[in-house]
């Protein structure tokens, strides 16, 4: 079953699709996607909707829908045209029509974000999340 089929959005509340590390994961990007849009799932004001990357399931509670990339791993590299939602990714565009994008990334990353057919049809944040030593 389509993963998108089982989305039952309020249509008079703006549409979100979060794109990064799946929330799900204990990755940093993973982190600050979950902690963002948990706090914004909660607040009932959004359609909130992620295409994680390289999503597994894991005991993070994640109060919004993820939508995995068609990537195909052997608990190794993601190997697939598909490994940052490169083909997912319009398709979601398409079938969601959202307002904002927000996307936690390296830039290099989000390329095909910036430069996707349906670049038109939403706006864009990039959140570039920087590490540091301690």
């Amino acid at each position: 079953m389509n993963p998108l089929q089982r989305l039952n959005f309020d249509k008079s509340k703006p549409t979100i699709i979060a794109v990064s590390d799946s929330a799900t994961l204990h990755t940093g990007l993973g982190r600050v996607t979950r902690t963002i849009f948990n706090y914004l799932a909660d607040l009932g004001k959004y359609n909130i909707v992620q295409l994680g990357w390289f999503a597994e399931s894991t005991q993070e509670q994640v109060h919004f829908p993820i939508i995995p990339t068609r990537a195909v791993t052997n608990r190794g590299p993601k190997t697939s045209e598909d490994t940052l939602g490169q083909k997912t990714f319009p398709e979601l565009v398409k079938q969601l029509s959202p307002d904002l994008v927000w996307a936690c990334a390296d830039p290099w990353n989000l390329e095909h974000i910036a430069k996707s057919s349906v670049r038109s049809r939403f706006r864009l944040v990039g959140y570039i999340a920087i590490d540091s030593p301690p």
